[in-house]
C-alpha cells in the first residue's frame, strides 16, 4: 500500500518483488544479525558463561544421532530447492520463462515428498491441523493481494 502511494505521488513505476525486497533488506538484515546476539547477551546475560567440554558434548550427541537418513537428506534437498524457487533463482539464471508463482513452488515441494516416499498418504491425512492452517493462511493471503 505504501509503495503504491509513493509510486502515485512521484509518478514513477515502482516494482516490488521478493527479490527486490531481499536486496533492499540485505544490509539492514546483516547488521541486525550481527548485533542481535550482543543485544540479547546484554539484556539477558547467560547463567553459564564457560563451557569447557562443549565440543566433546556436541561430538558425542552428533555421534548418537548418526548420519543423515535418506528421508532427511531428501527433505533437506527439497528445502533448498524450494528456497531457490521461491527466491526466483531459476528466473535470474534462465529468464522469466522459469519464473514460478509461490503457490506453484509450494506444490512442487508438496509433490516431491510423497513421490519420493518421505511422506505417505497416512502422514498427509494425519496432519489435519496443518492443512487447516494452510487453507486459512491461503485464504488470508488471497484476500491481502489486490486483484
Amino acid at each position: 500500500m505504501t509503495v503504491k502511494l509513493i509510486a502515485d505521488a512521484t509518478g514513477s513505476a515502482i516494482t516490488r518483488s521478493w527479490t527486490t525486497w531481499a536486496l533492499a533488506m540485505l544490509l539492514p538484515g546483516l547488521v541486525a544479525i550481527a548485533l542481535m546476539p550482543l543485544v540479547i547477551y546484554l539484556m539477558y546475560p547467560p547463567e553459564i558463561k564457560a563451557t569447557p567440554n562443549a565440543v566433546d558434548f556436541v561430538r558425542e550427541r552428533l555421534g548418537k544421532l548418526g548420519k543423515l537418513s535418506r528421508d532427511e537428506g531428501i527433505m533437506l534437498d527439497v528445502f533448498v530447492v524450494l528456497l531457490l524457487l521461491w527466491a526466483g533463482v531459476p528466473a535470474w539464471i534462465f529468464g522469466d520463462t522459469f519464473k514460478l508463482n509461490s503457490t506453484t513452488t509450494a506444490f512442487v515441494g508438496l509433490s516431491i515428498l510423497p513421490v519420493t516416499g518421505v511422506l505417505n498418504w497416512k502422514d498427509v491425512l494425519g496432519e489435519k491441523s496443518a492443512w487447516d492452517t494452510l487453507v486459512w493462511f491461503g485464504a488470508l493471503v488471497m484476500m491481502a493481494n489486490p486483484a
